[in-house]
């Protein structure tokens, strides 16, 4: 693991409990969640996030970068998952619902994004329909 930059306090964020928030972004797919159910406070996630992605943007390798680098993977990694599940559901509504409140800034009901969320779902629907009845 690297090391945050110095000087300074030493971080909380070790690699045991940076393993054992990220066990819990598949579980939950809302920050907030994933904080409590990891028993850290989610203003602290959010903080350590931030640092994170503000290091990654200055191209600085530490323990936040680190941190945030994998966190994003694994909830993008989830996201993918979801959408896996919704194209599979022929009632994909939940599954939508979900992502929309949970990750609103990807998936809000701004329309065009849910307008080409439900073309990709026809589009798939169709394309699983042709080859069933082929």
């Amino acid at each position: 693991m690297l090391k945050p930059n110095p000087p300074g306090r030493p971080s909380d964020l070790t690699d045991a409990l940076m393993e054992h928030i990220l066990s819990f972004v598949e579980i939950s797919h809302i920050d907030s969640q994933v904080a409590r159910l990891s028993g850290i406070a989610p203003q602290r996630i959010s903080t350590w996030l931030k640092l994170g992605r503000e290091h990654m943007i200055m191209d600085t390798r530490s323990v936040y970068a680190q941190f945030a680098e994998k966190y994003d993977k694994k909830m993008g990694n989830s996201i993918h998952v979801l959408l896996e599940r919704m194209c599979a559901l022929e009632g994909y509504q939940s599954v939508a619902w979900m992502l929309e409140k949970c990750h609103r800034e990807d998936f809000g009901n701004d329309g065009s994004d849910i307008k080409e969320l439900r073309q990709l779902f026809k589009d798939i629907t169709l394309g699983k329909e042709l080859q069933n009845g082929s």
